[in-house]
């Protein structure tokens, strides 16, 4: 059975020393739009801390990315829309309407679930970069445990969660369904000759024209602090940073990832398994998600829409369930989350991997993307036992 490691040992894991980093990404530098010079500032203090705690590899990695995550999106609604309203009486017109909508909302599935769009080259046009700092074991190492915090912060979205956040996941899919029955219906007339629900059609339109106006709307909203979400994984990343360069682990090669571009589609993840990709079979991813405030949890079941479902590696996820039982005084249990994240793609890449994060008496991310997620409403109590059931959770991957 795994033994608890003692408080005292871990300095870099007290809330105070968290909350020193956490003062310099939201006070000193703010918010971290992705590719910007705020980014930068922010890698650059991560290069600081990890270049104190005298960690020999430390590399970046630069990459290009799309600036928004509107850039990404509204090229695929915009198609859907203008193929759906421009669909017409015509057999011709209504078969491309179909495949507008059909291939628009397959597109946006895509994008919840961890796959790049086709066009990704042409709208890559940002340039952000990933810091990677690898801890060797102090024995023989067997396994390779990778701890994931992102850089970048976002605007303030009304998409991402919707006005009522509890209300977010039905909004998404019932968006999608609307679309996918409106376009069936179209492509069902082109296939039989005949006229169908005209009806069914006109709401698949105007669900794919809601979405391109509300994605349009998001883009102009303000730049959050984005104290949550996500210098709070930022600065739980550090500290364990600190706690094992001060005493690595016997047979676990421990990498602490801070990825840029996380926020347009979790670009950074992405960009580090297409140039490095880690063995499968020796590699556990951990995502640090929003856990500064409210109560925490290993996520169980992620995504925007009932058709975007993901889920964590099992293997990881029952060594979660273990460690959160044996560890009861840090108030940790399973649950599902409406949220997309880096295990998107690392699942789909096939790696084990599982999210850490928080969760409001709604059952929803604190402050997600909204001007609120700011320093003050940052529990520090909350950041330190994120911060040591991360440590439990790898050090337990160890003693395995």
């Amino acid at each position: 059975m795994h033994q608890t490691s003692q408080a005292p040992t871990l300095p870099s894991l007290e809330a105070q020393q968290l909350m020193t980093h956490m003062d310099v990404f939201c006070r000193q530098i703010g918010a971290r739009p992705t590719g910007s010079a705020a980014e930068r500032r922010a890698a650059e203090y991560v290069m600081q801390v990890l270049d104190s705690l005298k960690i020999a590899d430390v590399r970046r990695q630069p990459f290009q990315t799309p600036p928004s995550s509107g850039s990404v999106s509204l090229p695929v609604l915009s198609i859907a829309a203008l193929g759906g309203l421009l669909s017409g009486s015509s057999r011709f017109g209504k078969l491309i309407g179909g495949l507008a909508l059909i291939g628009g909302v397959a597109n946006l599935i895509g994008l919840e679930t961890g796959r790049r769009p086709v066009f990704y080259p042409l709208i890559a046009t940002a340039e952000s970069e990933n810091i990677i700092a690898r801890i060797p074991a102090r024995g023989t190492p067997k396994r390779m445990v990778f701890i994931v915090a992102h850089l970048d912060s976002n605007k303030q979205r009304f998409l991402f969660p919707a006005p009522i956040p509890v209300l977010t996941k039905l909004f998404h899919t019932a968006s999608f369904a609307l679309a996918l029955i409106g376009g069936a219906s179209m492509l069902l007339d082109v296939i039989t000759g005949k006229r169908g629900s005209g009806f069914l059609q006109r709401l698949g339109v105007f669900s794919a024209v809601l979405g391109v106006t509300a994605s349009v709307v998001d883009e102009f909203q303000p730049f959050v602090e984005g104290a949550n979400d996500n210098a709070t994984a930022l600065s739980v990343a550090l500290g364990l940073a600190g706690a094992f360069s001060r005493a690595p682990l016997e047979h676990t090669e421990v990498t602490l990832l801070f990825t840029g571009a996380e926020e347009p589609g979790c670009n950074g993840i992405e960009s580090y398994l297409l140039q490095y990709a880690p063995p499968l079979a020796e590699s556990t991813f951990i995502d640090i998600e929003m856990v500064g405030t409210g109560s925490l949890c290993y996520v169980t079941e992620h995504g925007m829409s009932a058709f975007g479902r993901y889920h964590p590696a099992p293997k990881i996820t029952a060594l979660a369930a273990q460690v959160a039982r044996e560890n009861p005084q840090l108030g940790v249990m399973g649950k599902p989350m409406t949220i997309i994240e880096e295990v998107a793609n690392l699942r789909a890449h096939g790696y084990e991997a599982i999210c850490v994060a928080g969760y409001g008496f709604d059952g929803m991310l604190p402050n997600w993307h909204r001007t609120s997620d700011t320093l003050d409403k940052i529990e520090p109590d909350v950041l330190h036992r994120a911060a040591r059931y991360i440590y439990e959770l790898v050090t337990a991957l160890d003693q395995q």
